[in-house]
C-alpha cells in the first residue's frame, strides 16, 4: 500500500491526545470503611473490572478514529505488483514523431533511439521488469501491458517503424510513464526518454510530476537548425464545386533552414479518371520565413480529383515536402420530389415551399450555389420513375406507394440513397405497407392527431445528431418555437430511432437505417396545411440539415480533411494520402506543427514538466528526477473512500460505547 500525501503522517502524533486525556481523567477511588458490606464489595469489584475494560476499548476506538482520519488525508492506494520477482523497473519511452525522421549521418534519429535503448536494456535490464513504449501524440506500448521482464524478448520486440508521421505530445508520454512507475512498487525505478526535444510538443497536455523515487534519464538526439522546407498548408477553398467552375488552393510554405530559397519549383498535381491537371510556379522564401501562394483551379470535369502540392527540393525532412488534397467536381445533387397533392396555385401546392427551400430561388430558377437540384413529379409519374440519376427521394403527403416502387426504393436506400417522407392527411398505414415489407417503415401508424387549442410543439431532440447541431445554440434558432396543428402519430419500431419528439413523447422525426442509406420520416406536413412552420426562419435550415444528413454534407461533405493526430478513428499506422470510405473520401496529412523544428533546452524541458536536473547516469546524458507536484490529481486506485467508511463505523461504535461508559 502507498500514500499520495505522505506529509499527513505527522498527524499520527495526535494519537497521544486520547492517551493523555485517558490518564488525566481515569477513575480515582477513595477507600471508605462501612459496616458489613461483603456482598456489596463483590458487586462493586465486578462493576469496576467491567468499566475498566470498557474504558480501554473506548480508548482504542478513539485512537483508531484519529489514525483513520490521518490515513484518510494521506490518501492511501494499493500498489499493483508487476510480473517478475525483481525490485527494479526499467521503463523506456522512445519518441516516434515525424521529426524523428531527421537523419544524423546515415541513420534516422528514431533508429539511433532504438539502438541506444537496446544497449540500455542489455546493461540495466538484467533481473528487472522492462516496460517499453513508443510515443507521438499517443503512447504505443511495445509487448504486453504488464511488461515481460526478459531482456531478450524486449530487444526483439523493439523495432523502429518504417516511417513516422504523427506529432509530439510529451504530456501523454509522461502520463503513461507515471502510471507505470506508481503501480510498479519496486525499490528502484528508471525512466529513459529518447527524444529530439521538439518545442511544439510541450504545450498540448498537462501531467502530474513523477514520484520522487523515479530517476528519469533524458537522451537528447535532436539537432539544432536542420535544413527543412515544408508545405504546411494546402487548403482548397471549395472541395465541392461544379464542373467548369473555379476553385483556389491556398498554399503555405515554411523555410526552417538557415539559407534562403531562390526559384524553387512548387507543383500542384491532380488526377482523376479523366486525366491529370498540373500547375507549376517558382517560389522564393527567406531563411526562417513563411510565404503564402495560390493556385487557381478551373475547367475540371465531373469526378473526384486527388493529388498533392509538392515543393521540389532536397532537405533533411522529406515527410512534409508535400501535402495531399482532393476535391469533387459534380453537379448539384438531384432530388426527386413526389407531390401527393399537386395544385395550380403555388400556395396550395404540397411542395411549393420545399422546392423553393432547395432551389434557393423563385420557381424556374436555381441559385448557383445551392447543393440541390429538385425535380417535382406527381404520384402517377413517380410510379414509373427510376432513381438511378437521383441521390435523394422525397415523398410529400403521398397516399400510397405501389409495391414495385417500394421495392425499387428499398434497393435505392440499400445502395446508399436517401429517402425523406413528409406526412399529411393522405398518409396512413394501409398505403405504406409496401414500405414496411422492404424495411423502410418506422413503425405502426396510429392516427392523425389534431388540435384546436394549443399547438403541438417540439420538446426534445437528439443534440448529438448532425441534423440538430446548429440548433443546439438558441441564438441559431429555437426548435421549441415550431408549432403544428396536426401530425401523424407513429409508434416507433425497434429499427427506428426517434430524433425529435413533441411534448408528450410522440415522434416528430424518425430515422430508419437500411444498408448503406437512411430514411427520415417527418410526422407533419412540409406545407402550411398542418402548420405555419414554412413561414418560420427555421424552415429552410431545418430542411437543408435533413437533406445534408442524408448526403453527408453535415459531416463535411464528400471530401473531408484530417490530420493524422486529430481523429481517434484513424488507424495507428495510417499514412498520409486520400482514402475512399463508404460515402466520402478522407484526405489525411501530417500535423503542420511537426514541421516546426525549434528545440527546447533540457532546462526548459525540466521546468515545463516540473523536473529538476540531478546527477548524470552516463557521460552523455543528464539525470532528471521529478519533484513533488504542487497539485496532486485523484488516482483511480485510491482507497480513501473505504477508509472514510471505516472511520464512520468506528465513530458510531465509539459514540454508542461512550454514552454507556461512566467515569
Amino acid at each position: 500500500m502507498g500514500f499520495v500525501q505522505t506529509a499527513f503522517f505527522g498527524a499520527f502524533a495526535a494519537l497521544a491526545i486520547p492517551v493523555v486525556v485517558h490518564l488525566m481523567f481515569r477513575m480515582r477511588t477513595r477507600r471508605v470503611d462501612l459496616g458489613t458490606v461483603r456482598f456489596l464489595r463483590e458487586v462493586l469489584h465486578k462493576n469496576a473490572r467491567r468499566k475498566k475494560l470498557k474504558r480501554y476499548v473506548l480508548l482504542a476506538l478513539r485512537l483508531a478514529c484519529i489514525a483513520l482520519l490521518a490515513a484518510l488525508f494521506a490518501r492511501p492506494y494499493f500498489i499493483e505488483r508487476g510480473t517478475g520477482s525483481s525490485d527494479r523497473l526499467v521503463a523506456v519511452l522512445i519518441d516516434r514523431s515525424a521529426s524523428m525522421e531527421l537523419r544524423a549521418g546515415r541513420e534516422r534519429l528514431i533508429d539511433q533511439a532504438v539502438d541506444q535503448a537496446k544497449t540500455i536494456i542489455k546493461e540495466r535490464g538484467k533481473n528487472a521488469r522492462i516496460e517499453l513504449a513508443f510515443f507521438d501524440h499517443t503512447v504505443r506500448p511495445v509487448g504486453s501491458d504488464e511488461g515481460n521482464g526478459r531482456v531478450d524478448d524486449a530487444i526483439n520486440e523493439l523495432i523502429a517503424p518504417e516511417a513516422t508521421y504523427c506529432s509530439t505530445d510529451f504530456g501523454a508520454a509522461f502520463s503513461w510513464a507515471r502510471d507505470i512507475c506508481v503501480k510498479a512498487g519496486r525499490a528502484e525505478k528508471e525512466l529513459h526518454v529518447f527524444t529530439d526535444l521538439q518545442r511544439s510538443g510541450l504545450d498540448w497536455s498537462e501531467v502530474a510530476a513523477m514520484p520522487d523515487d523515479v530517476q528519469v534519464e533524458l537522451h537528447d538526439l535532436g539537432r539544432d537548425s536542420p535544413n527543412n522546407v515544408a508545405v504546411t498548408v494546402a487548403a482548397v477553398t471549395r472541395t465541392l464545386m461544379r464542373p467548369g467552375e473555379v476553385s483556389t488552393v491556398n498554399v503555405t510554405v515554411a523555410n526552417a533552414g538557415p539559407f534562403p530559397l531562390k526559384e524553387v519549383p512548387l507543383t500542384l498535381y491532380l488526377r482523376s479518371e479523366h486525366g491529370t491537371y498540373t500547375k507549376d510556379r517558382k517560389v522564393s522564401i527567406a531563411a526562417g520565413g513563411l510565404e503564402q501562394f495560390e493556385f487557381q483551379i478551373e475547367g475540371l470535369e465531373t469526378g473526384l480529383w486527388q493529388g498533392q502540392v509538392e515543393i521540389e527540393i532536397e532537405d533533411e525532412l522529406r515527410f512534409d515536402n508535400r501535402r495531399f488534397l482532393a476535391l469533387m467536381a459534380a453537379p448539384a445533387w438531384k432530388v426527386l420530389i413526389v407531390d401527393g397533392q399537386p395544385h395550380e396555385s403555388p400556395m396550395l401546392s404540397e411542395t411549393y415551399f420545399l422546392e423553393s427551400a432547395l432551389r434557393l430561388a423563385p420557381p424556374g430558377q436555381t441559385y448557383a450555389n445551392t447543393p440541390y437540384d429538385p425535380q417535382v413529379v406527381s404520384v402517377s409519374e413517380f410510379a414509373g420513375a427510376t432513381y438511378a440519376d437521383y441521390e435523394l427521394v422525397v415523398l410529400a403527403n403521398v397516399e400510397s406507394v405501389p409495391s414495385a416502387a417500394a421495392k425499387q426504393l428499398g434497393d435505392f436506400v440499400d445502395a446508399g440513397g436517401g429517402l425523406i417522407v413528409f406526412s399529411g392527411e393522405y398518409v396512413d398505414s394501409a398505403g405504406y405497407q409496401s414500405l414496411e415489407r422492404v424495411g423502410l417503415a418506422p413503425g405502426r401508424f396510429v392516427d392523425i392527431k389534431h388540435t384546436d387549442d394549443l399547438p403541438f410543439r417540439t420538446q426534445r431532440w437528439n443534440e448529438d445528431h448532425s441534423i440538430f447541431a446548429p440548433f443546439n445554440d438558441p441564438q441559431h434558432g429555437d426548435l421549441r418555437r415550431l408549432a403544428f396543428q396536426a401530425y401523424t402519430k407513429i409508434e416507433p419500431s425497434a429499427q427506428a430511432s426517434v430524433l425529435a419528439s413533441f411534448r408528450g413523447g410522440d415522434p416528430l422525426l424518425l430515422e430508419v437505417a437500411k444498408g448503406e442509406g437512411r430514411a427520415l420520416w417527418f410526422t407533419s406536413s412540409c406545407d402550411r396545411q398542418w402548420s405555419d412552420w414554412p413561414r418560420s426562419r427555421l424552415y429552410l435550415p431545418f430542411i437543408h440539415q435533413m437533406l445534408g444528413h442524408l448526403t453527408g454534407l453535415n459531416e463535411g461533405g464528400p471530401v473531408r480533411g484530417l490530420t493524422i493526430d486529430a481523429s481517434s478513428r484513424l488507424a495507428a499506422d495510417v499514412k498520409p494520402g486520400v482514402y475512399e470510405k463508404s460515402r466520402h473520401w478522407d484526405v489525411i496529412n501530417p500535423s503542420p506543427r511537426e514541421s516546426e523544428t525549434d528545440r527546447c533546452t533540457p532546462t526548459e524541458f525540466s521546468d515545463r514538466f516540473a523536473l529538476h536536473v540531478g546527477g548524470s547516469s552516463s557521460s552523455a546524458d543528464q539525470l532528471v528526477a521529478a519533484v513533488a507536484p504542487t497539485t496532486v490529481e485523484l488516482r483511480d486506485d485510491e482507497i480513501w473512500h473505504w477508509v472514510a467508511f471505516a472511520l464512520v463505523g468506528v465513530l458510531c461504535v465509539e459514540s454508542f460505547l461512550g454514552n454507556r461508559t461512566t467515569a
